[in-house]
């Protein structure tokens, strides 16, 4: 499934300048996808500024204001080679395996940024990296697979918000539930009742009544 295609909550975000490919990754898996990210404070930034920093192939710019697949492909490879270097000497270490899935995922690949945080989930369980994989597994084309992971979530943390939400959009974009879509976003209200996107969340639920 191409991320672009997806619902969004918020209107389609706009890359300002080329000065990093984390800046740009950031706005556009962050603010334009519609399922809510874990705030993921884990994944090191070291990686991310030293891949920003290295020179990119001619043919990958374009205009300003714009980032093209091929420029997140290459600095993703850029950021991830450090980190494969390492994981031959710790293949399980869930840590950075997660890291792994968190650059593939900012590249928009969804499938391989799936199978890093699958890999790291199935060693050490973890609500922020297994939301995470849900998500992949959603822009990937998987929708079964990403609902059933942020169900997994809510079976040990019952009041995780953004496994809540994202439950919701799965329901009734991908599998027209819009039922059990309000009754996530419900269930997400009353326990937060002053959640920062409250106004959005009570958006989608009219939307999904009058489907």
């Amino acid at each position: 499934m191409n991320a672009s295609s997806n619902p969004q909550i918020t209107g389609a975000a706009r890359i300002l300048g080329q000065t990093t490919v984390v800046a740009a990754a950031s706005v556009l898996i962050g603010a334009a996808l519609g399922l809510f990210t874990a705030r993921w404070s884990r994944v090191a930034d070291s990686t991310r500024i030293a891949a920003a920093k290295a020179p990119l192939p001619a043919d990958s710019m374009m205009g300003a204001g714009q980032v093209i697949p091929e420029r997140l492909e290459y600095l993703a490879d850029m950021q991830a080679q450090p980190l494969l270097a390492q994981l031959k000497s710790t293949p399980d270490d869930p840590q950075l395996l997660a890291k792994l899935g968190s650059i593939y995922y900012m590249a928009h690949n969804f499938k391989e940024a799936s199978t890093y945080f699958k890999r790291s989930v199935d060693r050490k369980d973890d609500v922020v990296v297994r939301t995470e994989l849900g998500r992949a597994y959603y822009y990937a084309g998987d929708p079964d697979s990403a609902l059933a992971e942020f169900e997994n979530v809510l079976k040990s943390d019952p009041n995780n918000a953004n496994a809540l939400f994202n439950v919701g959009m799965v329901k009734w974009q991908s599998k027209s539930d819009a039922e059990g879509a309000v009754a996530a976003w419900r269930q997400l209200l009353l326990k937060y009742p002053n959640h920062p996107r409250k106004a959005e969340v009570e958006q989608l639920m009219v939307r999904a009544k009058q489907h």
